[in-house]
């Protein structure tokens, strides 16, 4: 959908986990569904109030409003709760849906706080349902069977002990708002691995400006291209001047909460830190490694369009459905398929 590009907020909840039941039936069908019915039910009930079919119908509004009422509550607390990220076609349609709710139910008759709670509870069934069902936290993973491109400790950014025997690329975008908040755990998911492990941090344009294998078209992420070079000079220029680069790329920008950084703000902030940055802008170095990295990105994006952030193992690769450092431990610990004695 339009603003909807692979690593945007709406992106993650419309394709992530939470967007089905059973991990099959799409929750946004069921809601199809239930409108549709609303509206017939309205066109009825106003077309004739004071007949028997009339009644029958708000009945059934009554039901769904406070099925469509609870849902919505439910959705909204699990995008603020557990996905830490928003959906702006979702909230409008959740605001929609509570209005619409709170409107049938000043309908005046009998019962009618007995059918709207009957509504509810048909709306609480389905989340357990979906809270029963839930698939694995893993949004997208798949294997190669020919070598993908290799990045070692030594040539590109990482978190965690360089010496590490195992080390697993990621890649992100710096205009990515999962990202982020994947970024911010590293360091802890790090130590959980006990020195076992390094990320290798790989900054990776979803921008179509530069990223070829991206289609044509609107480009949520443009800039991520120029942001990409300026980190990439930083490091070559000056480890500090990166690391403090990339966390400021991340942060919030106080009570407005955090917003991609523009190539203006970006290029005065990467002037201020080291203005040597400049002769490493555009070198040879910086563009094989968007080959490479391109290359990575290309083979192991799937149909679903290339999910980010993307974790990468040996031939193996994986995009996440969470952001508990626990559970990207344990997904990343079946990734590498290590022996759990060397991890623990």
């Amino acid at each position: 959908m339009p603003g909807c590009g692979t690593g945007s907020g709406c992106y993650s909840v419309l394709n992530g986990r939470w967007a089905y039941i059973a991990g099959i039936i799409p929750v946004s069908a069921l809601s199809v569904g239930t409108y549709l019915a609303m509206i017939l039910c309205l066109s009825v009930y106003t077309h004739n109030p004071q007949n028997e079919t009339a009644s029958t119908a708000a009945i059934l509004m009554r039901l769904m409003s406070g099925a469509i009422l609870a849902i919505a509550l439910w959705f909204i607390g699990l995008q603020v709760f557990v996905l830490h990220t928003f959906c702006k076609y979702c909230m409008a349609v959740h605001a929609l849906g509570i209005a619409i709710s709170c409107l049938t139910l000043s309908l005046t008759g009998k019962d009618r706080w007995l059918f709207t709670g009957a509504g509810a509870c048909i709306a609480i069934v389905t989340a357990a349902v979906q809270v029963i069902t839930l698939p694995e936290a893993v949004y997208e993973e798949g294997s190669s069977y020919d070598p993908l491109p290799v990045f070692s400790p030594s040539e590109v950014p990482g978190i965690g002990p360089g010496d590490a025997p195992i080390y697993i690329e990621l890649l992100f975008d710096y205009r990515c708002s999962h990202c982020r908040k994947l970024h911010a755990l590293l360091p802890e998911l790090a130590g959980m691995f006990q020195g076992k492990v390094v990320f290798l941090t790989l900054p990776t344009p979803l921008s179509n400006a530069c990223n070829y294998y991206l289609p044509s078209g609107p480009d949520a992420f443009e800039g991520s291209c120029e942001l990409t070079k300026l980190a990439l000079a930083l490091w070559q220029a000056d480890t500090t001047a990166y690391q403090t680069f990339d966390k400021w790329l991340f942060e919030a920008e106080g009570s407005n909460g955090w917003y991609p950084r523009s190539i203006t703000e970006a290029t005065a902030k990467a002037n201020e830190l080291n203005a040597n940055y400049i002769e490493f802008y555009d070198n040879d170095w910086t563009n094989q490694y968007l080959t490479k990295v391109f290359e990575l990105f290309g083979r192991t994006a799937s149909g679903k369009g290339g999910g980010i952030p993307r974790f990468v193992y040996g031939q193996h690769w994986l995009v996440p459905d969470s952001d508990t450092p626990e559970t990207l431990y344990e997904l990343l610990s079946n990734l590498t398929k290590m022996d759990r004695t060397l991890v623990f």
